[in-house]
């Protein structure tokens, strides 16, 4: 028996090189929507399970939303009480959306590099 993955990418069925999305895209854009949902209300817990859920299933625009999640200038924005920003956890998200090729990363790497 082969052991099982623990990511959201697996190995083929037939043993071939490569991998495939353990949960479909359709899944993670709906998960990362969950997310942006509980994020505008200011449940940003439950924001965060929605967003590494969604960018486990390859939704890149969950690695930005994850990234938002952390930045302090936007939890200050949003006017976030008891919950202290991130800014190396914010960077890294953002670093890895860009990789992913998610837009708005770069400006968001950016405007944390400028503080």
């Amino acid at each position: 028996m082969r052991d099982q993955p623990s990511s959201a990418l697996r190995a083929n069925e037939d043993g071939s090189p490569g991998a495939t999305l353990a949960i479909p895209i359709d899944d993670g854009r709906r998960l990362c929507a969950e997310g942006l949902v509980a994020f505008a209300k200011g449940d940003i817990a439950t924001a965060r399970a929605f967003f590494v859920s969604a960018a486990e299933a390859g939704d890149a625009r969950a690695l930005v939303a994850l990234g938002d999640t952390f930045d302090p200038t936007t939890l200050t924005r949003l006017g976030v009480v008891g919950l202290r920003g991130d800014g190396a956890k914010s960077r890294d998200y953002y670093a890895r959306a860009l990789a992913a090729g998610a837009t708005g990363a770069r400006e968001r790497l950016a405007a944390l590099a400028a503080k």
